[in-house]
């Protein structure tokens, strides 16, 4: 894996500029063994168990310096090697109720396992080789999945609450005086989705899904810097209100092949790009749509489409960071209205 990153160093524009090149390599053998059943009990309940072990070994390689625009090398570099050993064993247990041959409803726990490592981004040789443990979470969630108008119309309905331990962020660690990647964080989030499809019509087909999402960091010291706290903040890139849909209709030419009309939305509400909640961190909410013309030729191999993303131009900002430092504000902007044309073979 190879990482090349730069950012503006100073405490104003006039400031010399600096850049962080950051060469990083890390090998990770992994190994897992993992089974599950099911028991059925009567004709309506059943009972499923399941059990994973995960063993993670990393090798990471770091040459990290700090350097001018000539690449020219200006400040502290650090180079060395780390290594570490992650485990975990991970149950998940769920039981089912078949109330009617098209309404199954359910309740599930399962715990979850992200991998440790090492910073990346460390610019200091007791931080580069200082591992983070295993980020963890638990999983309730209880649903329903039903059948619909002789199975033309489907939907699952679901509940869920996730419960996070030793979270994996950035933050300023007093024991080592410097900002570093660790386990500081906890959090937990909640809410509910919809999944829809359903074929109202010959050649029709339609999807639907929507969320509703709340995202909270329970603790979070030191988010950026000392004494700046993220407690009760909203985690970042959590949308609390999502809702996407789509549709298609195939038309049969006869000799000429067939032709595809697709469209499809997606709507997020408003999200945050950092655990302060700043006005700064904020990307307002907004819709994409998109759509697809798909010529299949009489050959069935060759295929010609023609698609559009973005369809309206939406120009509001995707994401952004501040550093208030150096007073820089950055936004990233989504691609602008774009038309693509695909011809595709299939042998």
């Amino acid at each position: 894996m190879l990482r090349d990153g730069f950012t503006r160093a100073g405490t104003a524009l006039t400031a010399p500029i600096t850049a962080l090149r950051a060469y990083n390599n890390t090998v990770t053998d992994a190994y897992a063994a993992f089974g599950e059943a099911t028991y059925r009990f009567g004709p309506v309940f059943s009972v499923t168990g399941g059990l994973r072990y995960t063993s993670e070994h990393k090798d990471f390689a770091f040459d990290n310096k700090v350097v001018d625009l000539n690449r020219n090398v200006i400040g502290q570099s650090i180079a060395g090697e780390a290594n570490a050993t992650f485990r975990a064993v991970t149950p998940k247990a769920s039981l089912q109720a078949q109330w009617t041959p098209t309404l199954l409803q359910y309740a599930s726990y399962s715990r979850g396992f992200k991998s440790g490592g090492f910073d990346n981004r460390a610019t200091r040789l007791d931080l580069a080789t200082l591992p983070f443990a295993p980020e963890k979470v638990s999983t309730y969630e209880t649903g329903l999945k039903a059948t619909f108008l002789d199975k033309a119309v489907r939907a699952n309905l679901a509940a869920f609450y996730n419960d996070y331990r030793d979270l994996q962020v950035s933050f300023f660690d007093p024991t080592y005086n410097g900002t570093r990647r660790g386990n500081a964080g906890k959090a937990h989030s909640w809410g509910v989705e919809l999944e829809t499809s359903a074929t109202p019509a010959a050649r029709v087909t339609a999807t639907f899904s929507a969320g509703y999402l709340r995202a909270v960091y329970d603790e979070y010291l030191g988010a950026n810097g000392p004494g700046t706290n993220a407690n009760g903040d909203t985690l970042i890139n959590a949308p609390r209100v999502s809702v996407a849909g789509g549709g298609a209709y195939d038309l049969p030419l006869g000799k000429a092949g067939a032709l595809r009309l697709a469209a499809d939305a997606q709507y997020q509400s408003a999200i945050y790009t950092s655990a302060l909640d700043r006005p700064q961190d904020r990307s307002p909410g907004q819709a994409f749509v998109n759509s697809t013309v798909t010529w299949t030729t009489p050959d069935p191999r060759v295929s010609v489409a023609a698609s559009v993303r973005n369809l309206f131009n939406s120009e509001k900002p995707v994401s952004s960071s501040y550093t208030p430092s150096i007073g820089a504000y950055y936004l990233n902007f989504p691609d602008p209205r774009t038309v693509l044309v695909t011809l595709r073979y299939t042998r």
